[in-house]
């Protein structure tokens, strides 16, 4: 294998592994989008078992909650996509949800492959770089 061979596929090689870093950065992100929408399904469904007027706590963020009163356990406001929001049943809203968790888990899954066949494209060039490396010594 020639010097430019061998400079082609290395630069090929970090290519694949910028590649790999992109994919389970993504992958991470989904992960924690999962938990979040997983999260969300369990507490519309638990908000449902608590009675008006009864007094709860609101996140606001970063740890901080206000107390307020339960007005309506049954219908939930969402916002739809470009800040519209629509009222949904507590059904209908778990059932939004839910599909949101399996697309987010089909996605992961199309990842896993993709960051699988990666690692394997990678590890094949990996070896085909250290049996040149090792040839050129000779």
């Amino acid at each position: 294998m020639s010097e430019e061979e061998i400079q082609r596929k290395y630069l090929e090689l970090q290519l694949i592994e910028k590649q790999i870093k992109q994919i389970q950065q993504q992958m991470q992100i989904m992960e924690q989008q999962l938990f979040e929408l997983t999260s969300l399904s369990n507490s519309v469904e638990e908000i449902t078992k608590v009675k008006p007027k009864t007094e709860i706590l609101v996140p606001l963020g970063a740890g901080v909650y206000a107390k307020a009163e339960l007005k309506d356990n049954k219908d939930f406001i969402m916002n739809v996509g470009a800040d519209i929001t629509t009222t949904k049943s507590a059904k209908e809203s778990i059932s939004i949800i839910e599909n949101q968790i399996a697309q987010l888990k089909a996605l992961l899954e199309q990842f896993s492959t993709e960051l699988e066949n990666a690692a394997m494209a990678g590890h094949k060039l990996q070896g085909e770089l250290q049996e040149a490396i090792n040839s050129s010594k000779k």
